[in-house]
């Protein structure tokens, strides 16, 4: 008779989203970059008078320029 190995599940505390959450390791520097993002992609929605649909646009225009700037 051949007989199996049974292995063990972890338990997960209920909680599937924990469960499967990587860790993250935000760092400082990142939390700065995109703040500096952020406050750019605004100022862009402002210098167009509030005018909603280019959020996008804004975001990815802030983002490049912080990275050009910072040397990321």
């Amino acid at each position: 008779m051949v007989t199996m190995k049974r292995t063990r599940k972890t338990k997960s505390n209920g909680d599937p989203a924990k469960a499967a959450a990587p860790a993250v390791n935000v760092s400082a520097r990142n939390l700065d970059i995109q703040g500096a993002i952020r406050s750019y992609a605004y100022t862009l929605y402002e210098r167009r008078g509030h005018q909603h649909g280019h959020d996008l646009d804004d975001w990815l225009r802030a983002e490049g320029e912080v990275h050009t700037h910072m040397g990321t």
